[in-house]
């Protein structure tokens, strides 16, 4: 789930250069990728699933579910942040056209370091799972022959257009058309509204539209949202960082949570009262 910007020297020259690094993100990213490796860790290796419900108050720093939407408000601002700040839709062009090969390429590899695992024997979740009596993803997964061609189609094509729980090569890749989709429409709705007066009226039905259909996308809107609100100036004007940081930390967690309440349902359940259970 990495990001396009680290906002700074790496900031795409089209879009010019970004003085400032976004601080707050970098908290919110860390966690999220904590979040997200407990919550495949402890309900599936760690903690015996009857004593999952009892602990639940206990598991919400490793709430997987919302972690995902995070990432996926952090895929949204990351997008937006750059035009919000000059409003100049040449660079989103550029941008568009490099989304793909920037999520392809670490997803090919983690694609074809498992198909090494796999043909080699080395992936042993799957049986670890099954001996501590888990019946959720590690034990159910990886039954089908991998291939390196069927490998390449899957990295390539499939985990963007055609996910299939069943044959895939990472499951946590399920994200990844979600990103795709996420980045289009946060492109288009930019390109098309992003210098107009009633662009936030759009943000507004267009998140809640997806909201109501318990769409993950939401998240996406709350990103280019939450980027219109850091690059205003009343944000700009604050002069304490710390009042800065806690402002945007504030907003960037309840859009997250807003959306994850909106659209889990479709997605991973949280782990709390769930641990094992699919979309």
């Amino acid at each position: 789930m990495r990001q396009l910007y680290a906002f700074g020297a790496r900031t795409s020259p089209s879009m010019g250069a970004i003085p400032e690094r976004v601080h707050f993100l970098d908290g919110m990213r860390g966690w999220a990728a904590l979040a997200v490796v407990l919550y495949h860790l402890a309900p599936t290796f760690l903690i015996p699933p009857h004593y999952l419900k009892s602990i639940g108050w206990l598991m919400l720093p490793m709430d997987g579910a919302l972690a995902v939407y995070v990432f996926f408000v952090v895929s949204g601002f990351s997008l937006s942040i750059g035009f919000v700040r000059r409003r100049e839709r040449s660079g989103l062009f550029s941008l568009a056209i490099r989304r793909y090969p920037r999520l392809a390429i670490p997803v090919l590899a983690a694609t074809l370091i498992t198909l090494v695992m796999l043909l080699t024997g080395a992936n042993r979740a799957p049986n670890a799972a099954a001996l501590l009596g888990r019946t959720n993803w590690p034990a159910s997964a990886f039954r089908f022959e991998p291939g390196l061609i069927d490998a390449l189609k899957f990295g390539l094509f499939d985990v963007f257009f055609h996910y299939r729980w069943d044959h895939s090569y990472n499951p946590v890749l399920w994200t990844m058309s979600y990103e795709l989709i996420g980045s289009v429409m946060v492109f288009a709705l930019l390109i098309v509204m992003g210098t107009s007066r009633i662009r936030w009226a759009a943000y507004g039905l267009g998140w809640l539209a997806l909201a109501h259909f318990d769409s993950p996308l939401s998240s996406f809107i709350a990103g280019t949202v939450l980027a219109e609100c850091h690059g205003s100036i009343w944000i700009r004007v604050l002069r304490k960082p710390a009042t800065a940081w806690l402002i945007s930390t504030t907003l960037f967690s309840s859009f997250s949570m807003l959306s994850a309440s909106s659209g889990r349902r479709t997605t991973v359940l949280p782990c709390a009262p769930y641990a094992g259970q699919r979309w």
